[in-house]
């Protein structure tokens, strides 16, 4: 993502070169009306009856010079040291806590930092009647188009709050800029963390003809060496034009007009999947049911060069469909990272777009395989896309886009973890379908296991899938 604009004021775009005063904390004042008795009574009213939860939005709440608010911006758009921050749950540039400015480079900022540090501080106490400590941080923050934060909980140290900015959707020289913070209390912290979603594993059965699905480009024996030798390299595979026409054009009808479930809650996903289990026939059905094969279990196995545990009778299975549109995203926590540790290896399959895509997860594995359905293409920068994160590691091991007609199969170790990048205003209005399945009770070869997954996970470096036309 290109790096934010930021739109001057008019006042940071003159050529003046009159050295200006510093600001003293008294140019920010807050409005009298707010400071009223039966204001803090109002307010400590709703703290205790407004549901779900209170909330103010309190229009001209600063009595301040618009020369001041222009110098403050000026100071923040000319600050040097703004970083791209970027992971499952934001998108942004930020600042350091602004406590580390120099206050003669930056003296309009130093003020306002210092009027939070002391007249709003004591305001928000005597309002709110809650006690609050002397620490108090700040930072600045641009949205450029595309950027958001996702719906979360900081209910973490002194901190409670649930919170979102909305996806950034102005042009990209027109970001939303903020200096943004925290108030902390004393009060303790209870964190309410919800249980991963587990899925139910199912055992493999019966005997399928896979050809009804797949092309030949996918089924033929050369293609299985192939894809056996690209994968045993890199530990992951994008197989293009992976599904019989036919079969893809009839799912694809099923898909649009099948029983979607929207999927929540907002701070660990949102999107709409598939009812599987409201399905008993049709091509959805049928390929459901091929996908939990003992024939698709053979094939898995010859792909990733994998054999499937002595100690278990059977491999098992999770499924899952979910549809891409704009707004879909998931996010990763602390619960989520250990029931993939439980999980061990996998080897991860998805259909999207008329797409097969493939990823396996050392010891025991799980295969993960993506199938994608849809009518074309998004725009790359749409999101969407599969990312892995690896524990200890800065930068994404591995980036699987949506990519119609393709499968994908990725190699994920136990401490590799996948999420879905949110899909912003960029993607179409055609919606992409996808197909999960997570094959588990692999063990890696002997050749596979005495080779890392991927450079680019020993690098940090980001990655991209291995395409086999």
């Amino acid at each position: 993502m290109a790096k934010a604009r930021v739109k001057k004021s008019a006042a940071s775009r003159g050529a003046g070169t009159t050295k200006r005063p510093r600001l003293e904390p008294s140019s920010f004042v807050i409005n009298p009306i707010y400071k009223d008795t039966k204001f803090a009574e109002n307010v400590r009213s709703d703290l205790n009856e407004k549901l779900p939860f209170p909330h103010w939005q309190l229009s001209n709440f600063l009595e301040v010079d618009p020369s001041v608010i222009e110098r403050v911006e000026k100071e923040l758009i000319e600050y040097p040291a703004w970083h791209r921050k970027e992971n499952d749950l934001y998108s942004l540039l930020q600042t350091p806590d602004l406590q580390t400015l120099d206050a003669a480079k930056y003296p309009a900022i130093t003020g306002f930092r210092q009027f939070l540090y002391n007249e709003m501080r004591e305001w928000l106490a005597n309002v709110s009647g809650i006690e609050l400590l002397p620490q108090v941080d700040s930072t600045g923050s641009c949205y450029a188009t595309t950027d958001c934060l996702l719906p979360h909980s900081d209910q973490l140290f002194s901190v409670r709050s649930w919170h979102s900015v909305a996806e950034v959707i102005g042009e990209e020289n027109c970001p939303r800029l903020s200096i943004n913070g925290w108030f902390h209390t004393n009060r303790p912290i209870q964190p309410h963390i919800r249980p991963p979603l587990v899925r139910p594993k199912i055992t493999p059965q019966g005997e399928v003809d896979l050809s009804s699905f797949f092309s030949a480009q996918v089924l033929n024996e050369n293609s299985e060496k192939s894809m056996g030798e690209v994968f045993k390299s890199s530990s992951e595979l994008l197989i293009k034009d992976s599904f019989q026409k036919a079969f893809h054009d009839e799912i694809l009808l099923a898909m649009g007009s099948g029983n979607w479930i929207e999927r929540g809650p907002v701070n660990k996903r949102w999107m709409a999947e598939y009812n599987i289990d409201d399905v008993s026939d049709g091509c959805v059905a049928k390929f459901v049911q091929a996908l939990r094969s003992e024939t698709m279990m053979t094939f898995v196995k010859k792909v990733t060069g994998s054999e499937y545990e002595e100690i278990l009778i059977e491999p098992h299975t999770t499924l899952r469909i979910y549809r891409l549109t704009h707004g879909c995203y998931t996010v990763l926590g602390d619960e989520d990272a250990e029931q993939y540790m439980k999980d061990g290896l996998s080897a991860d399959f998805w259909v999207r777009d008329f797409q097969l895509c493939f990823f396996v997860r050392s010891n025991l594995h799980e295969a993960f395989l993506q199938f994608y359905f849809g009518k074309s293409n998004w725009n790359e920068d749409a999101g969407g896309e599969v990312v892995y994160i690896k524990k200890d590691v800065e930068e994404p091991i591995l980036r699987c886009p949506p990519t119609v007609g393709a499968m994908a199969i990725v190699r994920r170790d136990k401490d590799v973890f996948p999420f879905l990048k949110y899909v912003n205003h960029y993607a179409k209005p055609d919606p992409i379908y996808v197909i999960a399945l997570s094959v588990y009770g692999l063990i890696s070869s002997k050749d596979n296991d005495v080779q890392e997954s991927t450079n680019a996970e020993s690098s940090g470096e980001k990655a991209q899938m291995q395409s086999l036309a």
